[in-house]
């Protein structure tokens, strides 16, 4: 799976809207065993849980 971007409407950044919607979209993969390519500069700068999800990135 490759997040290519993450977007957050201006009026709810701040919030911890895309570190959540990271940790779904981390969940998910590795619920399916599904590798990750963090093309998005969000992703890969801000991994979710670094220790958890490591091993699902290509």
């Amino acid at each position: 799976m490759d997040i290519v971007h993450t977007f957050v409407p201006p009026s709810k950044r701040g919030l911890g809207m895309a570190s959540h919607l990271c940790v779904a979209a981390f969940r998910h993969a590795g619920a399916n065993s599904i590798s990750v390519i963090p093309s998005c500069s969000y992703v890969s700068v801000n991994l979710p849980l670094p220790h958890l999800y490591t091993l699902l990135l290509i």
